[in-house]
């Protein structure tokens, strides 16, 4: 249901707006990606192969410019290294070494 007169305020915690936080995000979306094909009652291997070549390219790509706009003071490092950080998820897509960005039983409605 949509109802355009209502007001919402959001309030984000400030850890999550740290580029630690925003990296960390990155790779578990990046493992997210890769490791869905392999969780279907036909796993599709070839699919999760072809993300992990992808998130491959995408960090030999983006780290290395990311960290050179970082040692040239330049904002759009964290975008640069927040893309490489997604690929190095797709690398690193297994269940066994999935991170946790999110603690349960917080953050719903103040819980």
């Amino acid at each position: 249901m949509w109802c355009s007169e209502a007001v919402v305020i959001e309030t984000i915690p400030p850890e999550r707006l740290t580029s630690f936080y925003l990296l960390r995000r990155a790779f578990r979306q990046g493992q997210t990606t890769a490791y869905l094909p392999s969780a279907l009652v036909r796993p599709q291997w070839r699919v999760v192969l072809r993300w992990m070549a992808i998130g491959a390219a995408q960090f030999c790509i983006f780290a290395p410019w990311g960290i050179a706009l970082r040692l040239f003071g330049r904002e759009e490092w964290l975008s640069a290294m927040v893309k490489a950080a997604s690929g190095l998820g797709k690398v690193f897509w297994h269940p066994a070494i999935h991170i946790r960005i999110y603690r349960l039983g917080t953050g719903l409605m103040g819980n």
